[in-house]
């Protein structure tokens, strides 16, 4: 096996060897693939003819002096493509071979004159693997029809086409790096599986009854908590990009719970495909933006009478701003990259928040926040039921602190007291068996503190459509440093979290 990759990876670099040289390649590749077929890490896809829209040609060219071939539509004859998938040193899928399989009857004869005694099958190689190799150079609007039937198969499946391996693969071997795509694949799902927003999935083909195995669908889209609410609908599609809204007292970058911001933020998300072909998601740019407006809000007394939130008091003013919070994939052939940012005026009159004795009080405020970095996804098997995501990057935030008469009025002075870039890591986990998301933990370190957060999935009904969630958050107090005056020692909050037609 390992030959005959060795083989096709030497083929691909062979534009110097002599047309002697590679008939002799190409001849050892066919041999190979006749031979040993079931010993080789293959896939295939089964077709008709009638399934092959828009062809470019009738007839497609051959080589070695033979005649070109056209597909037939007929009942008892179907084709089978046959393919090697990416993987360890083969960048894209490349397609192998066709075969022509013709159904013959019972008591029927092959085409050599023999009787046949039950039902089988006549197979030809109507497209050698060299006959591919040609038309893909030769040809190539007839390759990218070819290839267009393993897109529309992954269109409609999650799982890779069906195996000509005929050995038995030990499936208790396990990989010691880990499984990571090449694509978009880890990102959509773990997006899927955790972002407030909605991510469009290709619909699976369903065997049986018309929609008997088909998840329920739902025009909206809602992903609601204690803390944070979001939703869109299917009239917010326009020009290939889908529409959302979101409101809720969460903090995008900086070390605070929910109501603990003092701050109401809402916002319009938009998730945009900047290539060419809107439907294969797995290759497409894609940008999801949110831009996103913060205001300012009194949320002490919700601090502080929620059951379900345990934290001290807050001492940190968080000013009104405008930001975007954007999520690109690869895009320059960099990893996935997260940029986010949020400013607005200075704002020291009249803060929610004041310290100190009432003869001498003063107030600390953030006005400006940024972060950048870049995400990295691993499975840590070809099931990919265990998933992993890593953001490195950095992050900043502005604290101001400004001083008060003892009437409460605003004396004029103030003081920047921290103007830093600080390192971001985060991890995130995701535990998914049998292709249900059952299980989430996130940790993000930054100024010196913990920011954590994990949810289970309590139940989930109406084939799907609805799912409900029990979700955590904690922040730990500050490690490796002192305590600064604006900070608390953290605490917990803990909520449920409702999604319907995500």
């Amino acid at each position: 096996m390992y030959r005959f990759y060795v083989l096709i990876i030497f083929l691909l670099g062979s534009e110097f060897l002599s047309s002697q040289s590679l008939d002799d390649i190409f001849h050892k590749i066919d041999l190979k693939l006749s031979r040993d077929k079931s010993y080789l890490n293959l896939n295939y896809i089964d077709f008709l003819a009638s399934e092959l829209k828009d062809f470019p040609v009738e007839e497609i060219p051959r080589t070695n002096e033979r005649d070109p071939y056209k597909f037939k539509d007929a009942e008892n004859i179907t084709y089978r493509l046959v393919l090697m998938l990416e993987g360890v040193g083969v960048d894209s899928t490349m397609l192998m071979f066709i075969e022509e399989r013709r159904s013959l009857a019972a008591g029927g004869e092959s085409f050599i004159g023999d009787a046949v005694d039950g039902p089988r099958e006549e197979i030809t190689r109507v497209l050698s693997f060299k006959d591919i190799y040609y038309v893909k150079n030769e040809f190539p609007e007839i390759y990218a029809a070819l290839y267009q039937i393993y897109r529309n198969y992954r269109k409609l499946n999650e799982d890779p086409p069906q195996t000509l391996l005929g050995i038995n693969v030990d499936n208790e071997i396990k990989t010691s790096i880990g499984i990571v795509s090449r694509d978009n694949a880890d990102f959509l799902a773990f997006n899927r599986m955790n972002n407030f927003h909605w991510y469009m999935k290709e619909e699976k083909k369903t065997a049986g009854r018309r929609g008997a195995d088909a998840a329920a669908k739902s025009d909206f889209r809602i992903d609601a908590s204690f803390s944070h609410v979001s939703l869109s609908h299917e009239i917010m599609k326009f020009g290939g990009a889908i529409g959302g809204v979101e409101f809720g007292f969460l903090d995008r970058s900086q070390n605070l719970l929910p109501y603990q911001a003092m701050s109401f933020t809402a916002g319009f998300r938009t998730l945009i495909s900047l290539s060419e072909s809107k439907s294969d998601l797995n290759k497409a740019l894609m940008v999801d933006a949110r831009f996103l407006g913060r205001m300012r809000y009194d949320a002490r007394k919700l601090s502080e009478n929620l059951p379900f939130l345990q934290a001290e008091k807050p001492r940190l003013n968080v000013g009104t701003a405008a930001g975007a919070d954007l999520s690109f994939t690869r895009p320059f052939q960099m990893p996935f990259l997260n940029l986010y940012f949020a400013t607005g005026g200075v704002y020291f009159t009249k803060p929610f928040i004041k310290l100190g004795p009432a003869a001498a009080q003063y107030a600390y405020s953030t006005f400006s926040q940024g972060e950048m970095s870049f995400s990295f996804y691993w499975n840590t098997s070809d099931k990919r039921t265990t998933k992993f995501r890593m953001d490195v990057g950095a992050g900043y935030h502005d604290i101001w602190k400004s001083y008060y008469r003892a009437n409460g009025t605003f004396s004029g002075s103030k003081e920047l007291k921290y103007d830093k870039i600080s390192p971001v890591l985060a991890l995130h986990f995701n535990f998914s068996p049998a292709n249900s998301d059952l299980l989430y933990a996130k940790a993000r370190i930054y100024d010196s503190r913990v920011f954590a957060q994990a949810w289970i999935k309590l139940a989930e009904f109406g084939n799907g459509l609805h799912s409900f969630r029990f979700e955590g958050m904690y922040l730990t107090p500050a490690f490796a440093r002192k305590k600064n005056d604006w900070e608390n020692d953290g605490g917990v909050i803990l909520q449920i979290r409702y999604r319907m037609g995500m």
